[in-house]
């Protein structure tokens, strides 16, 4: 039941939309009702969506971004960049290396018993041997 409950949390993006609908609507001197109407939801749901309890659809979110005069990039100025492709990329080819065989598991079983100077002595020498090849 917890995993559950923690699956329908409200992530960071989820809290920032939020904040922002809230802000711009106050700004604006817009009441929930008003918006609500605006945006074709009741002023308890624009209440949800500014409390982070509900998620907006895209959709409603360009209806709410329309009632507001904002484009619907302000609401996620302030949201996280998105993960770097390049580290997918580089999950692929460890896992792509995991899958040649015993010797990578055994490289990858000892790395983490590696202290101080030796991680720095390990990543050079694979380094030096990944040239080579």
């Amino acid at each position: 039941m917890r995993g559950r409950n923690l699956a329908k949390a409200a992530g960071p993006v989820t809290r920032i939309v939020a904040g922002r609908i809230r802000a711009a609507r106050m700004a604006g001197n817009m009441s929930q009702e008003a918006l609500g109407d605006a945006s074709g939801v009741t002023f308890q749901q624009i209440q949800k969506y500014e409390r982070g309890t509900n998620r907006v659809s895209a959709d409603r979110l360009q209806q709410i971004a329309d009632a507001l005069g904002k484009p619907i990039s302000y609401f996620f100025d302030d949201a996280p960049p998105p993960k770097a492709l390049a580290d997918d990329d580089l999950l692929a080819g460890v896992f792509k290396w995991l899958e040649a065989g015993a010797a990578p598991r055994r490289i990858l079983a000892v790395l983490p018993l590696l202290k101080g100077a030796d991680i720095d002595l390990a990543a050079a020498m694979l380094e030096r041997l990944a040239r080579k090849t």
